[in-house]
């Protein structure tokens, strides 16, 4: 029981960072275009 727990939350933490990078990468080539638009 303890290491399905352990299992799970560590699959739910790298599914959280997955999403995190992503929305990341989305938002980067956003902020270099306002940064050129700017500039």
């Amino acid at each position: 029981m303890m290491m399905m727990m352990s299992g799970l939350i560590i699959g739910v933490s790298l599914l959280i960072f997955g999403m995190l990078g992503m929305a990341r990468a989305l938002l980067h080539p956003a902020r270099s275009r306002v940064r050129a638009n700017a500039s």
